[in-house]
């Protein structure tokens, strides 16, 4: 597989660059002149990056020097322009009055900051703080690659640039690019916009798609996707008209799961609307198993689902039947274990156990919300807030009227949570020995805000901390430079 470097996009995410040798070279103060002169901008060259830097030809040093120096002005913001009102402040404006301050400020703002006070710069004496330089690394073609497969990794949402780059990855690597795709991208939306960037790239995206279609929800963000949509499902999607290649991708795509028609329910109107885009009828023998959920969805037939089961349960406080059926969905009993503890106080024991039997299956962040959660269940506040998908700034508030639970449930809960995620974490690499302040112990904090420390690293999947016998730290980070939440364990 060929290898298509992107020095911009390595230097940002990693800060790495290539340097190909052409065979010749220079003498090593051009290097450190030019490793001078990127130290206002706060980088320096790693020795590894000097040394191959050596090796090239002086025209070619001359256009690194100039590319790299435009990037890192970019990534400073220091190739826009800045004319300060005061260029020779604090001094300039003891020496005026208030009222020529007055006056300049009504001109300035009257002119829309266009005008200034004419000003002569005066020399200023240069600044002599001790910055702490970046070091810019030399990359190789196997380090580089490895971007995709972080990207593609992320267990969160793409911004923006992370999308773009996966996009370059794609649409330039083409065909070559499925070696490069990890056997998980455990992000659903992300899945969904690598699909289709896959079927406008490849020549033989279909199986590719389908692994990442594990249920209907996945196929209807993959038609969102498709029609350009949000593939959060937080808002309504216009589909657009489909060409007859797509359609029949999308219904075969529903066709190999077994029984779809529950899934699809959850987002009934949105898949009646996507149905009138896909004309299933024209394929009743081809794809008779998505054709007749398209069918329960339009006859309004009942059938028996999952959450109407755990439902009718819950509302006969039928603790066994609730328990064996969310069994089958770990995620799903996590999030309700609270409502099953307060069905019946005499079978706390049996629900504990049952949990324990499946919180292994449970991500990361919901145990960490169930731990923290059953940590302070009985010390809540008398509002109970809640936060609508997508729009954070309409929360809802009820009054808390949850029942207490026994003292030793919820400390059985939080055990049960901090054994599957220290066994979870004991299967992961080892980073480091470190050690911690004694104040550090109890404290939970963002990932991201300990990167300056010389004791770590920056984070790109699952990592764990060697600690003293005192102390147990799990962490687990969510694609690369997202923040990552940490807990210690005393």
């Amino acid at each position: 597989m060929k290898t298509y470097l992107n020095n911009p996009l390595y230097l940002r995410r990693r800060n790495k660059i290539c340097v190909v040798s052409t065979g010749e070279s220079v003498p090593l103060n051009y290097v450190t002149t030019m490793v001078k002169n990127l130290e206002p901008l706060g980088y320096t060259f790693s020795q590894e990056l000097i040394e191959a830097c050596t090796k090239l030809s002086l025209d070619e040093l001359v256009q690194l020097n100039a590319w790299l120096s435009a990037e890192l002005k970019k990534a400073k913001g220091a190739h826009r322009a800045h004319k300060p009102m005061y260029p020779n402040f604090p001094s300039q404006v003891m020496e005026m009055s208030e009222c020529e301050l007055y006056v300049n400020a009504i001109c300035h703002y009257w002119t829309g900051g266009v005008w200034t006070p004419p000003s002569e710069v005066k020399e200023r004496f240069p600044l002599l703080d001790d910055v702490k330089l970046r070091q810019i690394n030399l990359g190789d073609e196997k380090d580089f690659n490895k971007l995709f497969v972080q990207i593609t990794s992320a267990n969160t949402a793409w911004g923006v640039q992370d999308r773009e780059d996966a996009e370059w990855f794609v649409s330039t690597y083409r065909n070559d690019i499925v070696e490069l795709i990890p056997e998980l991208v455990p992000q659903k939306e992300n899945a969904a916009a690598l699909a289709v960037m896959l079927m406008a790239n490849t020549d033989n995206s279909a199986e590719c798609v389908a692994r990442f279609c594990k249920n209907a929800t996945d196929v209807l963000r993959l038609a969102v996707a498709m029609s350009g949509g949000d593939v959060s499902l937080a808002t309504k999607t216009k589909f657009k008209n489909f060409t007859r290649s797509e359609r029949v991708l999308l219904l075969d795509l529903l066709n190999r799961l077994k029984s779809p028609a529950e899934d699809m329910l959850r987002w009934k109107g949105r898949w009646i609307r996507l149905g009138e885009r896909l004309h299933a009828g024209e394929y009743k023998e081809r794809f008779s198993n998505a054709l007749e959920a398209f069918s329960v969805l339009r006859n309004n037939v009942k059938i028996e689902t999952f959450n109407s089961v755990v439902e009718q349960a819950l509302g006969l406080q039928d603790v066994d039947t609730a328990v064996n059926k969310l069994g089958t969905r770990a995620g799903d009993f996590a999030r309700r274990l609270d409502h099953v503890l307060r069905l019946d106080a005499s079978k706390h024991s049996e629900v504990v156990k049952a949990f324990g039997e499946v919180a292994e299956r449970v991500s990361t962040p919901v145990l960490l919300q169930v731990m923290t959660h059953f940590k302070h269940r009985n010390n809540q506040p008398k509002l109970r807030t809640f936060f609508p998908k997508g729009n954070v700034a309409k929360a809802q508030a009820i009054h808390n009227t949850l029942a207490e639970l026994p003292k030793a449930t919820c400390a059985s809960i939080v055990a049960v949570c901090e054994d599957a995620l220290v066994n979870r974490l004991r299967r992961c690499r080892h980073l480091a020995t470190v050690s911690w302040m004694k104040s550090l112990r109890t404290m939970a904090f963002r990932l991201h805000c300990v990167r300056h420390l010389s004791l770590f690293e920056r984070l790109y999947g699952e990592a764990r901390f060697l600690l003293p016998k005192t102390a147990r730290l799990f962490a687990s980070s969510y694609g690369g430079r997202t923040a990552t939440i940490v807990q210690i364990l005393i």
